[in-house]
């Protein structure tokens, strides 16, 4: 099995990251850096007609130390006890392209639909960045994510 020393796990803010902590988990190896990024979408669905009572950067603003305790909070309770959290704003693709520039993981662990392939190869191809591994994993089933809102210490247990 490959030897990963650079894991990335990026979440949308809000998202549950216990699936994506537990292949991280268990694909990390000894002295492997772990990092999980929270983002938080600035991207709006609608053109204002008149100025903003609030822009989106000042929302995600407000957003963002709720956003970190909660990830925080998921991670001190988790198979990531020693992962690097992270929040960051903006457009996820823009966000998550600028994150694999810069940090250049050797691994991407997403939720399915986060990372299209061809979206990474279009984003990363161009730059020179080497493509990192990805790993999806799949959104746990609909009445299993309200049981875990409703009940989250009895959705966490195996």
């Amino acid at each position: 099995m490959k030897s990963y020393r650079r894991i990335l796990v990026p979440v949308l803010a809000g998202q549950a990251i216990a699936p994506m902590a537990r292949r991280a988990t268990a694909l990390a190896s000894p002295g492997s850096e772990v990092r999980i990024v929270a983002i938080i979408d600035t991207t709006s669905g609608f053109e204002p007609d008149g100025p903003a009572a609030v822009t989106t950067a000042e929302r995600a603003a407000r957003k963002r130390p709720a956003v970190l305790r909660r990830l925080e909070r998921e991670l001190a309770h988790g198979p990531l006890a020693t992962a690097a959290a992270q929040v960051l704003a903006g457009e996820p693709g823009r966000v998550l392209r600028r994150l694999l520039c810069e940090w250049r993981p050797d691994l991407v662990v997403a939720q399915d639909g986060l990372l299209p392939p061809a979206w990474l190869h279009g984003a990363l191809g161009a730059t020179g960045t080497p493509l990192p591994d990805v790993i999806k994993v799949a959104r746990p089933p609909l009445l299993s994510r309200l049981l875990g809102m409703m009940l989250p210490r009895a959705a966490a247990q195996p």
